[in-house]
């Protein structure tokens, strides 16, 4: 079991978690959650990882925006991608267990992505 550090390593949480929503919106694409529904199963994605992540400490409100940004967003992302890349990813990973899926979704693309994201995360929560 993998097990992240929020005080030490947050951007390793944030790719994490941006991986995840990003496999969900592929597993629930073309059929996306609406608003509603994306926001019941976000609130329980921090409380579900909780377990691999260790160090919150006192700043449960800084790792569940942490958590909630990163999956949210990409699961969204999913409605920028083309149809066609996303109907051939979703038949590759159609019956690949969610941590193998989780595995063959990361490359150096995405990384760099998902590192650029995180670094405009950071930026926002530093004007606020």
């Amino acid at each position: 079991m993998t097990t992240f550090c929020f005080a030490e390593r947050p951007g390793e949480l944030f790719e994490a978690c941006a991986l995840r929503g990003r496999l969900a919106g592929m597993r629930d694409w073309p059929h996306l959650k609406e608003q509603e529904a994306l926001a019941i199963e976000a609130s329980r994605v921090p409380d579900e990882l909780r377990h691999e992540v260790c160090c919150i400490g006192e700043d449960e409100v800084g790792y569940r925006l942490l958590v909630l940004s990163a999956w949210s967003t990409f699961y969204l992302a999913v409605n920028k991608a083309l149809p066609r890349d996303l109907a051939t990813q979703k038949l590759l990973l159609r019956d690949v267990p969610d941590d193998e899926a989780l595995r063959i979704l990361v490359d150096e693309d995405v990384s760099t992505f998902i590192g650029r994201t995180y670094v405009q995360y950071q930026s926002a929560l530093a004007g606020l």
